[in-house]
């Protein structure tokens, strides 16, 4: 997940979360007072890669069909 942080002097910043730290929602202050403005979840199924064994198979199917 990336959480979207707004600073007090208005610069915005990202911070990759993952694990237990998932207690974040928009408008959350922090002890510094940068305040969530936009979170991105599900980035993992998004951009996930499929393994070289299921890649290979997959591949080799293909060539076997088009015979």
């Amino acid at each position: 997940m990336i959480v979207i942080w707004l600073k007090p002097d208005g610069t915005i910043y990202h911070k990759f979360v993952s694990g237990f730290y998932t207690c974040y929602f928009v408008g959350y202050k922090n002890s510094y007072d940068h305040e969530v403005i936009y979170i991105i979840d599900n980035l993992y199924n998004k951009y996930h890669r499929p393994p070289f064994k299921l890649r290979f198979k997959r591949k080799i199917i293909n060539y076997i069909e088009k015979i």
